[in-house]
């Protein structure tokens, strides 16, 4: 009878902690790519700018304006940067010359650091998924380069056997405490983004010009017409007296003679000045005729905004919308609250077909022909634009909507009660707690 040879099972294999050739140059690059849109969100967070293909009230610009992209107050991608940068460099402490002691060190920054991403790439597209309902495609890609990069830096952790010899590796109970640590942090990160909402505007203070003659001249410079202003007979100065507004001729909401009078500055095509409309509804109620909201549309497109080069895809019939409206104004007063409340009824606007047709029903045909071709529309246009302008320039504000009483600018998107609170320091006989 042939006798047989036992088999052996093979040795498992040795991690020596290195991370050399091939998949070291490959997990470099994925933390690059993923710390490199870090600090690309991070500068837009600073800068107030957009990612390219975000415009908005794309999906994208929802994610990365919610609360959910801040940890009180500083964006989540200054942690993810600090996290990559911090991975990124350990990771050439582990090559072939380093030394057993020294891989140990690095490995103790790899794991916890590599399960942290893991762990929040799974909090974050948990996020998107079931709370925001959108997914931003930069964060995407900075999760799955992020969270390749982990899975193979974990696929090379010493565990359970020596780095060098008469060296112990690192225990496997180790990758479970660091793991717990990272579920915890994060779990902290969730709960502390839950309970502390970021401030999602700003109020700024105006100062005031002695002479309103730039203000001439910023409406002029920026005019596509060439029939000058009309006197202004019952005047408003905004942002200082930088601009002067003639509330006989302004659409308004409201009597122009209220003692409280509040700037807006919307856009038909932005989806936070749409959230801000029924807010603006009952801030009027609260204040009924002491309250006049001043109602100026700002189509932020190139084809009559010189600030841009060119339209997004959200923005587009922008400047139509706001010359329509205008035309409602110009033909019918009385119709232009019933027009924004149509208007911002629904997100995206509807078709230019639809809105034609509505200005139709609201004004008639002959009043809008007529109205339409008034030199005051464009004119109107153009000196709203004017004040988003000096708004952007002298005061950094390019947020819309924005609001402006008195000596107090604000922008973003904020509450009854936030913005109340500011309008009622212009009114002795209300305060916040009447709100």
């Amino acid at each position: 009878m042939e006798e047989t040879t036992p088999t052996v099972p093979p040795a498992p294999a040795y991690r020596d902690g290195t991370l050399t050739g091939g998949t070291a140059a490959f997990i470099q690059l994925l933390i690059l790519a993923a710390g490199g849109i870090s600090a690309y969100l991070l500068s837009l967070s600073i800068n107030g700018g957009q990612a390219v293909g975000c415009g908005v009230g794309s999906s994208c610009d929802e994610v990365l304006k919610s609360n959910w992209a801040y940890l009180l107050g500083i964006p989540v991608s200054a942690f993810a940067l600090a996290v990559d940068a911090t991975l990124l460099v350990t990771t050439f402490f582990c090559d072939a010359k380093s030394k057993p002691a020294q891989r140990r060190v690095a490995w103790k920054i790899l794991m916890p650091g590599s399960l942290f991403i893991l762990a929040g790439a799974l909090w974050f597209i948990a996020v998107q998924a079931l709370i925001l309902h959108h997914f931003c495609p930069w964060c995407m890609t900075a999760h799955v380069c992020g969270s390749l990069a982990a899975y193979k830096i974990l696929r090379r952790a010493p565990l359970g056997g020596p780095m060098a010899e008469n060296e112990p590796g690192l225990p496997r109970r180790t990758l479970v405490l660091f793991a717990l640590l990272a579920m915890f942090a994060i779990a902290a990160m969730g709960v502390t983004q839950t309970l502390v909402q970021r401030k999602t505007f700003t109020v700024g203070n105006v100062t005031a010009m002695a002479t309103a003659d730039a203000t001439t001249n910023a409406v002029a410079q920026n005019s596509q017409t060439n029939t000058p202003p009309a006197p202004i007979r019952s005047p408003l100065p905004v942002l200082g007296g930088r601009v002067v507004l003639d509330l006989d001729n302004a659409p308004v909401w409201g009597s122009p003679n209220a003692p409280l009078k509040l700037v807006s500055l919307f856009d038909y095509t932005c989806p936070h000045c749409r959230g801000m409309h029924p807010r603006l509804e009952t801030l009027q109620q609260i204040f009924g005729d002491k309250l006049a909201i001043i109602s100026l549309p700002v189509p932020l497109a190139c084809e009559c905004n010189s600030l841009f080069k060119k339209t997004r895809i959200q923005q587009t019939n922008a400047c139509i919308y706001a010359h329509l409206g205008l035309t409602v104004w110009r033909a019918k007063p009385d119709a232009i609250k019933p027009f924004d409340d149509w208007m911002f009824a629904v997100y995206p606007p509807r078709p230019l077909t639809d809105v034609t047709n509505k200005v139709l029903e609201l004004i008639g045909q002959d009043a809008f022909d007529k109205a339409s071709r008034d030199p005051w529309v464009d004119q109107q246009m153009q000196t709203d634009i004017s004040i988003y302008i000096i708004s952007l320039k002298d005061f950094q504000n390019n947020d819309l909507p924005q609001f402006m009483i008195g000596t107090n600018i604000i922008s973003g998107f904020l509450s009854v009660e936030e913005l109340g609170g500011v309008v009622s320091k212009y009114d002795t006989n209300y305060s916040i707690n009447r709100l």
